[in-house]
C-alpha cells in the first residue's frame, strides 16, 4: 500500500479568464465548426429528451456535470446556455452545485448550445464539446454534460492508433505543464522524457532494453506523453535551459491517465553511490554543503503518521534521494532546510513500515506535507504457501562459501535489518561495489578488480549466468523480500562454478539467490 501525501495533486492552472472565455463563446457560437459537433456526437450520442410541460415563463434546462475521468460529479462548474440563432436573444450562465447539478429556467422555444467551463478542463488541456439543445413548446429538457472519458481523451491527445492499442497493451497517457519552480510560470520548449526497463528471458540470458520517449512542451508549457507503460515503474525527467527535476520514479494509475505538472529548478549535484558507511556520511555532508552554496533552497516540513489511525511515526526517516535526510520527532514532525526547488524525489522509511518513494513539488507556499505510512502487516495478509523447491542445496552451498569467507555476503537477515527500498541498495553497502549512472540513463553495477580497476559485474541468478545487469533490471526482477542471499566476488576470489574463465568476466561476479 503506497504512502499518501495529502495535497492538491491534481494541480490546475486557474480559470485562465473564464469570464472572457464565456463572452468569447457567446461570440463564437454561430462559428462552431463541424469538428466540435462530431466530437460532441461521439461523446454524447444520446439526444436530449423533452419531458413534461413547463410553465409559460419558459422551459427549464437541467442536468449534471460529470467528471468521466474520475467517474464522479464535477462540482461548481460554470454552465452556459446560448441561443444558436442569435446569442443576443438569449444567453444564461449558472453555477453547478457541489453535486454537479445545474438548472437554467425561463428558456424560450428555440435551438441552443450548451457548454461548461471548469479549472479541470484547463488542467487536462482540453475544451468541453458543446451540446445541441432543442426547446419545443416550453417543455423541460434534461441534458448532462461531462469531461470526456479516458478512451476519448487518449484518442484526442494521442491519435487513433494510440487509442486502438488500449485494448492490446497497457500504455497510458501523461499530461501536464512544465513550470519554473521559482516563478511558477509555464515553460515553453522544455523537454519531458519517460524511460522504462523491458526485459526478456532467452537462451542467451536476460536481454534488456531501456525504451525512452521525449517530447517538447508547447509555447504555453503543455506536454503530452503517449503509450507510457503501466506495468512497472517509469522514470520521468523534465528539463529546460539547465534547470531540471530530479529523476522521478512513478507508476501509471490503473486508469492509464495521469495529470502531473513538473517544476524545474537549478540542477543539483548528484552524489555517487557510497562505498562505505564512513564514505556515505562524508558524501552526505558534501552534498549538503554543495547544495546550500550552489542551489537556491527552501524549507520543507511535514508530519509522518500511520495510515491506520493517524498516529505519529516517531523516528521516521525522510530523505531527499541522493541528498540529506532528517528524522521525525516524537510527534512525527520533521523539517529539512536548503531543499533545492523543483519536483524532487524523496524516500520515507521507518522500522516496521512499508518504505515509499514520492515525487514532491518543492515550491514557494508549499503547505506542510502529511505523509501516511502503512505497516508491513497491513500491506499483505498472512499467506501460507506450500511448495517443493530445491532451495536446501542452494542454501547449503551459500552457507559453505560464506564460511570460507572468500567474498562478501548478504543474507536475508541483513536485508530484514536494513530495510532497503530496492535490492541494489544492499549492493551499495559493499566496499567493492559502485553504482555508476550512464549516459543512456541506466545505472551500471561495477566491481573494483584486483589491481584497482573497475569492471561491470557479471550476474548469476539462482545459479544461471545472465550476463551484465543494470541496477534497474535487478530491482525490477527481484524485491528485497524475495532475496535469500547475495554473494559478491572480485578477481581471484571468484569460485570455480561462477568463473567463466578467459572467455568471461574474471574481474567481478555477483550471485543472487531467491527464496
Amino acid at each position: 500500500m503506497p504512502a499518501h501525501v495529502h495535497n492538491d495533486y491534481m494541480q490546475t492552472t486557474g480559470n485562465r479568464g473564464l469570464t472572457a472565455e464565456l463572452n468569447g463563446t457567446v461570440r463564437r457560437v454561430q462559428q462552431m465548426g463541424a469538428c466540435m459537433l462530431i466530437v460532441a456526437a461521439v461523446i454524447f450520442a444520446h439526444p436530449a429528451v423533452a419531458q413534461t410541460s413547463g410553465g409559460a415563463a419558459g422551459a427549464v434546462v437541467s442536468g449534471i456535470v460529470r467528471d468521466s475521468v474520475a467517474g464522479v460529479p464535477l462540482p461548481r462548474a460554470i454552465v452556459q446556455l446560448v441561443s444558436t440563432r442569435d446569442p443576443g436573444l438569449f444567453s444564461r450562465t449558472e453555477n453547478a452545485d457541489s453535486l454537479g447539478q445545474f438548472s437554467i429556467a425561463g428558456v424560450p422555444d428555440g435551438q441552443y448550445k450548451l457548454g461548461f467551463f471548469h479549472p479541470m478542463l484547463d488542467s487536462l488541456g482540453i475544451e468541453a464539446p458543446l451540446r445541441d439543445v432543442f426547446v419545443d413548446k416550453l417543455r423541460p429538457v434534461r441534458m448532462d454534460l461531462g469531461i470526456p472519458s479516458i478512451v476519448t481523451l487518449r484518442k484526442a491527445l494521442c491519435g487513433q492508433k494510440s487509442a486502438a492499442r488500449t485494448a492490446t497493451d497497457s500504455g497510458g497517457v501523461v499530461v501536464g505543464f512544465v513550470r519554473d519552480a521559482r516563478t511558477m510560470n509555464a515553460t515553453g520548449n522544455a523537454a519531458v522524457s519517460a524511460q522504462w526497463s523491458e526485459m526478456t528471458l532467452s537462451a542467451r540470458g536476460i536481454e534488456r532494453r531501456m525504451p525512452r520517449t521525449v517530447v517538447k512542451t508547447t509555447p504555453e508549457g503543455w506536454f503530452v506523453l503517449c503509450d507510457v507503460p503501466s506495468d512497472g515503474p517509469v522514470q520521468f525527467i523534465a528539463s529546460s535551459q539547465g534547470d531540471s527535476t530530479d529523476r522521478l520514479e512513478m507508476t501509471m494509475p490503473k486508469s492509464l491517465f495521469m495529470r502531473r505538472d513538473f517544476y524545474v529548478g537549478p540542477s543539483r549535484p548528484v552524489m555517487r553511490a557510497a562505498l562505505t558507511a564512513a564514505d556515505s556520511a562524508q558524501r552526505t555532508a558534501q552534498a549538503q554543503q554543495s547544495t546550500a552554496s550552489a542551489v537556491p533552497g527552501m524549507r520543507l516540513a511535514g508530519v509522518v503518521l500511520t495510515a491506520n489511525g493517524g498516529l505519529p511515526v516517531a523516528g521516521a526517516e525522510v530523505r531527499l534521494v541522493e541528498g540529506p535526510d532528517v528524522r521525525a520527532n516524537e510527534r512525527g514532525e520533521w523539517a529539512m532546510l536548503n531543499v533545492p526547488v523543483g519536483t524532487r524525489m524523496f524516500e520515507m522509511r521507518a522500522v516496521g513500515y512499508y518504505p515509499e518513494r514520492l515525487a514532491i513539488d518543492v515550491v514557494e507556499g508549499r503547505a506542510p506535507l502529511r505523509i501516511e505510512l502503512a505497516t508491513l502487516k497491513s500491506v499483505l495478509d498472512t499467506v501460507k504457501i506450500r511448495a517443493t523447491r530445491d532451495t536446501d542445496r542452494h542454501k547449503s552451498g551459500f552457507d559453505e562459501r560464506r564460511r570460507q569467507g572468500q567474498g562478501k555476503y548478504v543474507t536475508a537477515a541483513d536485508i530484514e535489518r536494513r530495510q532497503p527500498f530496492v535490492v541494489s541498495d544492499m549492493l551499495k553497502m559493499q566496499p567493492s561495489v559502485q553504482l555508476e549512472r550512464g549516459t543512456d540513463g541506466s545505472t551500471a553495477i561495477t566491481i573494483r578488480g584486483p589491481i584497482g580497476d573497475r569492471c561491470v559485474a557479471d550476474f548469476y541468478l539462482d545459479g544461471m549466468f545472465v550476463g551484465n545487469l543494470a541496477a534497474e533490471d535487478l530491482d525490477s526482477y527481484f524485491t528485497p523480500k524475495s532475496i535469500m542471499g547475495m554473494e559478491v566476488y572480485a578477481g581471484a576470489t571468484i569460485p570455480g562454478q561462477f568463473n567463466r574463465g578467459m572467455g568471461g568476466n574474471v574481474c567481478g561476479v555477483i550471485v543472487v539467490w531467491s527464496k
